[in-house]
């Protein structure tokens, strides 16, 4: 019987907003029990309907921000105000070095506003 490696594989975190509200969440990795030194990386995160269509682009200086060993991913009101109810898909990208790695992937859900 072959065992299934998960070492390379991403965790898994679903987040949400509802449409039109400031997006801010905070976000700190560990490998092999250290904090992963965030300073110079490489972060990239995109945003992606279901089928694919790219939504987001952020990276540090543009939606990513590096704070101490925590990167902070926001999306302002105004382009949360486009985005269509429903579940997407997001994955955050980390390159340090030459090494680059998935840490975090999952669902985006946005829900409905009530108050325009």
């Amino acid at each position: 019987m072959a065992l299934k490696s998960t070492a390379y594989l991403p965790a898994v975190y679903h987040t949400g907003i509802l449409r039109g509200d400031t997006f801010r969440e905070r976000f700190s990795f560990r490998v092999g029990g250290e904090p992963l030194l965030l300073a110079g990386a490489g972060v990239r995160v995109q945003l992606r309907r279901r089928a694919g269509t790219l939504v987001g682009s952020f990276e540090v200086g543009a939606g990513i921000e590096i704070e101490g060993e925590a990167l902070v991913w926001t999306i302002e009101s105004g382009a949360t105000a486009g985005y269509l109810p429903g579940e997407y898909q997001y994955d955050i990208e980390i390159t340090t070095g030459t090494t680059v790695r998935t840490y975090l992937s999952g669902t985006f859900t946005v829900e409905k506003d009530v108050t325009a």
